[in-house]
């Protein structure tokens, strides 16, 4: 009896694709009607994210070599530059050894430096004179370009055929 015959998956998909000659079709809808849909090919960004050098904390931009050894009882005194605001390119950099500027979470890297110390880890001892009570590594407390998302990478995968 025929009626009650079970067939394997590989030859029910089998079966229906030699019967059936469907393919998925290219269609473009709004994001809040996208429900229920899936992906037709891969979503690529077409940019870095973030597209700037960006601080993770309040503190002051520096090159790691000039505060190299800095301590609380040794602390390295930095010649403070100026400061970037939030949203705003930097208008000061890292021209000579020893400079420091103060970057806002969130902020934009100035040109010259390679990490931030946070401010907890620093005196304003004068108007234009910061000590740094601790040494950083070369990209501390730094979200390079791109980091998050990457240009060119896929950041949505089409559903496989």
């Amino acid at each position: 009896m025929d009626l009650f015959k079970v067939m394997s998956i590989k030859e029910a998909k089998s079966l229906i694709e030699k019967n059936f000659n469907v393919k998925p079709i290219k269609e473009e809808v709004k994001l809040l009607s996208s429900m229920d849909r899936v992906i037709y090919e891969d979503i690529v960004s077409h940019i870095n994210v973030p597209n700037f050098r960006r601080s993770t904390v309040d503190g002051y931009a520096v090159n790691s070599k000039d505060i190299a050894g800095a301590s609380e009882s040794m602390p390295a005194m930095m010649n403070y530059k100026g400061e970037v605001f939030m949203g705003k390119i930097p208008e000061v950099n890292i021209d000579f050894p020893g400079d420091c500027v103060y970057v806002p979470t969130g902020g934009m890297i100035p040109e010259g430096s390679d990490s931030v110390v946070m401010v907890e880890y620093t005196e304003r001892v004068h108007e234009d004179t910061v000590l740094i009570n601790k040494a950083t590594a070369y990209g501390e407390k730094v979200v390079e370009i791109g980091e998050d998302i990457a240009k060119e990478e896929i950041i949505i995968k089409k559903v496989k055929d």
